[in-house]
């Protein structure tokens, strides 16, 4: 362990007796490592999908290449990937996409492995139950559809019908005008 410890050595012979003390001094060695972190929890509708971001960081000079793993428990429902698997120098972010079309509650171990040294991270995924809503009525110029084209084929009846008088009535004061010039001569 770290720390400074003194040791004393006595020697005794007879009635003479002698010590002499040593310090030691240790201190730890920081060895290169790193750290993995991720969203605590994650949640989404079911047959969606969601991310979270998984953070490799580097310490005490770490620069190796770190694979990373992740397992779901329960091990059926959920799918997870990781983009990218792999992070060259010890340090970086890669994406954890999360894909289910089964509602419930799952744990993902995120591994990040160099070497030997080997750390985890846990996030906790819920995937909720996708809402049957009714869907929202379409609407036509702030109308019913049914409303909208009863009230556009009403008006377009009214227009066929005007002109149709119109025509009519032109047509008849023609007729008109024509036979009385006939009679006239």
């Amino acid at each position: 362990m770290a720390g400074t410890y003194a040791v004393t050595i006595i020697g005794t012979s007879g009635r003479i007796s002698h010590n002499a003390t040593a310090i030691f001094r240790f201190t730890a060695s920081a060895y290169p490592g790193f750290t993995i972190t991720a969203s605590s929890s994650v949640s989404f509708a079911s047959g969606q999908t969601a991310t979270s971001d998984v953070k490799v960081d580097p310490e005490n000079g770490f620069s190796s290449q770190v694979e990373l793993a992740a397992t779901v428990s329960p091990s059926t429902g959920l799918s997870v990937s990781l983009n990218p698997f792999s992070l060259a120098n010890g340090s970086g972010t890669s994406t954890a996409t999360f894909r289910s079309f089964t509602q419930g509650n799952y744990t993902v171990t995120i591994t990040a492995t160099s070497g030997a040294s080997r750390h985890t991270t846990t996030v906790n995924v819920h995937v909720a139950a996708v809402s049957h809503a009714p869907p929202a009525p379409s609407t036509t110029s702030g109308l019913d559809p049914v409303i909208f084209y009863g009230i556009f084929g009403g008006i377009v009846i009214l227009v066929v019908a005007g002109t149709f008088l119109v025509l009519r009535r032109i047509r008849r004061s023609r007729s008109q005008f024509f036979c009385d010039t006939r009679t006239i001569f």
